[in-house]
């Protein structure tokens, strides 16, 4: 009589993950920040693929990842996901991620092993990129029309409704198309509690193109492309504030330029308020002083 041999036939699938493939805890998304990157030439911008698995779980995926720039010649871009900017110009950067089902790639996951017949989720999320020439410091130069430049202050300049000349550095020729931006945030008001809403410097940022066309009060900057301008305090040299009980008054800010997220230059703003009389009426004289700091 013949020995019997038994024989246990299970399937592994549903042995390993539970119900079936759909229960286990693939990646179903990625994204690629920043979504729109700004740098300039020579800087670099780091990119980072997050991956979002069916049980709501994210994690960087750039171990994973293939990053490709669509033109190396103004960006590239190293496997880590570091972009460099090489020229001014605009690109595209991919970052290819594939799940294949290997709980390597997605911690957490119910699987203990890769399943063959697991969907396998491919997503190829991009993301423009621009690079500009950007300065790397800034100075206050000189001031055009209405304006008090006072020559004992170096880095300085003193006076009514300042249009400051800021000279840019290194000193090349174009600079034309760069983005400058700005913030302004006060610092400090040692005015009247009647008057700080007036005197305030209010939180600004702003931005403005090199060698664009400017006004400011009616007044036409001059389109330059190694330098840009830039005004402060847009009222004349009084305001009828009613600063009563103190004959003067400081307000102070920080002033903040930087250019594709870099930092080129930060200087202090200064406005001071005295009691004066105008034709009779009572009056707040005005002075506006920019020091870089």
């Amino acid at each position: 009589m013949g020995t019997k041999a038994h024989v246990s036939i299970f399937n592994v699938e549903t042995a390993t993950c539970k119900e079936s493939c759909e229960d286990c805890d693939n990646v179903v998304s990625a994204i690629l920040t920043p979504p729109n990157g700004n740098l300039s030439v020579g800087a670099n911008l780091g990119y980072v693929v997050t991956a979002k698995m069916k049980n709501g779980q994210t994690f960087n995926a750039n171990g994973s990842t293939t990053f490709s720039s669509s033109n190396t010649g103004i960006a590239t871009i190293t496997s880590g996901g570091t972009a460099l900017g090489i020229n001014v110009g605009s690109a595209t950067i991919s970052a290819r991620d594939e799940d294949t089902g290997n709980p390597s790639w997605a911690p957490g996951s119910l699987c203990n092993f890769p399943i063959p017949s697991c969907p396998v989720f491919i997503a190829t999320p991009t993301a423009p990129i621009s690079v500009q020439l950007c300065p790397t410091a800034v100075t206050v130069s000189q001031t055009f029309p209405r304006s008090l430049p006072d020559l004992d202050q170096p880095l300085a300049l003193t006076g009514v409704g300042i249009l400051a000349r800021m000279l840019v550095s290194p000193s090349i020729s174009n600079y034309a198309g760069t983005i400058i931006t700005e913030i302004v945030t006060t610092t400090g008001n040692s005015c009247p509690s009647n008057i700080t809403d007036y005197t305030n410097f209010p939180t600004v940022f702003s931005q403005f193109t090199v060698g664009s066309p400017t006004t400011w009060e009616m007044v036409s900057f001059p389109v330059v492309t190694n330098s840009y301008y830039d005004s402060h305090r847009i009222l004349s040299d009084t305001d009828i504030l009613g600063l009563t009980n103190v004959s003067t008054c400081t307000a102070t800010a920080t002033q903040v330029y930087s250019c594709s997220g870099q930092q080129i230059g930060t200087f202090l703003l200064e406005n001071t308020y005295t009691h004066g009389a105008l034709s009779g009426q009572s009056v707040t004289n005005v002075l506006t002083t920019k020091t870089h700091e």
